[in-house]
């Protein structure tokens, strides 16, 4: 599932459709804290690098993390959880550095998810 929300991350326009479809769409945001608490990672991402900042996004993806947080963490989560939070800003340092290295590995996956496809 999560590797077809890559398609979104790759237009200009995607992450603002991630956050309207996911986080604006009550159907969709029960499903993510129900059945996918996971895509709570790409949601997070979309929200904090969106070029089209929306005001209300940022406020509702942290009440959608801290009630999510007993069920699902991951440095991304883990990092505005620190920053916003728990205003925790020392651990919020160690999460980021974190998040690099997850950063990372998502890009070799859609890479890797791009070569399978086209060749």
């Amino acid at each position: 599932m999560h590797w077809a929300l890559f398609v979104y991350f790759n237009y200009p326009k995607g992450r603002d459709d991630i956050i309207e479809m996911f986080l604006n769409q009550q159907t969709y945001l029960n499903t993510i804290q129900v059945m996918c608490p996971h895509l709570l990672r790409y949601l997070a991402v979309a929200v904090v690098t969106s070029k089209n900042k929306q005001k209300n996004s940022l406020k509702d993806l942290i009440k959608v993390i801290d009630i999510e947080r007993h069920n699902y963490q991951d440095p991304v989560t883990d990092f505005l959880t620190c920053l916003y939070i728990k205003f925790d800003f020392d651990e919020a340092q160690e999460k980021l550095r974190q998040c690099e290295e997850v950063i990372s590995t998502l890009k070799l996956e859609r890479f890797v998810l791009f070569h399978c496809t086209v060749q």
